[in-house]
């Protein structure tokens, strides 16, 4: 089975319980990855995102995100590993995650990273079978896509590492412009995550203006 790192802060310990415990009813094992807090970024991080008059500054909570993939991309070459399984903790998982990894892990598609959902709608173009799955290819410019959960192999580590030396805009949508790094961005589908609107981001809760944002309606969230 691939390897597993769940991304998750030092004070959010509720979170990693409730998705480790999902992962173990599934049987994967998984380890924690220490997060990235954006409030206390290291010294090495603090310069990556410069100050342009033509784009807003990245926020604290997502210069942490970017940071903490960035972290993960590099713990993936550092131990020499093939792929591995990145996931944040505010997700839910479907009952056929372990049988889609290990497709991925059976054939996992040269010089890309694989998404295991996508927050919004993506132009996609068909790739080919993954198992009873089916991969599909991201095309033209789609925006946040997300960084809930994804398969990355060794290529797109480097390569996603070595196009983010500097931080432009937040990770989500660098990964997904892959004229930026040249890693090719998939989708497996049916999704295999989803996204907890009960738990909601961190990223969001960092952010100046969460304190001004509504909740979404029940109605709303579920039919998102």
């Amino acid at each position: 089975m691939l390897p597993v790192f769940v991304i998750n802060l030092d004070r959010s310990a509720d979170r990693l319980a409730r998705v480790g415990a999902e992962l173990d009813r599934l049987a994967v094992a998984w380890e924690r990855l220490p997060a990235v807090d954006g409030r206390a970024l290291p010294a090495e991080d603090r310069d990556r995102n410069p100050p342009s008059r033509w784009r807003r500054p990245l926020r604290p909570g997502e210069m942490g995100c970017f940071a903490s993939h960035r972290r993960a991309w590099t713990m993936v070459l550092e131990r020499g590993l093939p792929a591995a399984v990145v996931l944040e903790d505010d997700i839910r998982l479907g009952p056929d995650l372990p049988e889609v990894l290990a497709a991925i892990e059976a054939t996992p598609p040269a010089g890309g990273f694989v998404r295991l959902m996508s927050i919004l709608e993506t132009e996609r173009l068909p790739w080919g079978p993954l198992g009873r799955f089916r991969l599909e290819e991201t095309v033209g410019f789609s925006r946040c896509s997300g960084t809930q959960g994804y398969v990355v192999t060794a290529e797109a580590a480097r390569g996603l590492l070595a196009g983010s030396e500097l931080w432009r805009v937040p990770v989500d949508n660098y990964m997904d412009t892959a004229w930026r790094h040249g890693v090719l961005d998939f989708q497996v589908m049916p999704p295999a995550i989803a996204c907890d609107d009960d738990v909601g981001s961190e990223i969001v809760a960092m952010s100046p203006e969460a304190a001004l944002r509504p909740r979404r309606p029940l109605a709303e969230r579920l039919r998102r």
